[in-house]
């Protein structure tokens, strides 16, 4: 069986990074969805018009969140079966 050479420690690093941006980006959405939800009842129909119009921006977020989330998880798994495939 041949042995495979790819730098699993270098993917591993690559998933924690993702992860890392997962949170940030989280939080960032969090901020987001405070001042907006914060504002609802305390301005102008008109201001209340851009501000749904962030709504769909932050479920575009929410789904890269879950996006990066499985894609740290492919990641991972990727290269626990690198590693098992080189023992």
């Amino acid at each position: 069986m041949p042995e495979y050479k790819v730098n699993t420690d270098e993917l591993r690093e690559i998933a924690k990074e993702l992860n890392i941006k997962r949170e940030e980006l989280s939080g960032i959405n969090g901020r987001i969805k405070n001042v907006v939800d914060g504002a609802r009842d305390q301005v102008s129909p008109r201001v209340q018009r851009n501000l749904d119009q962030i709504e769909p921006i932050m479920g575009t977020i929410t789904n890269t969140i879950a996006d990066m989330e499985s894609g740290a998880n492919t990641i991972n798994k990727s290269a626990e079966d690198i590693d098992k495939a080189n023992q």
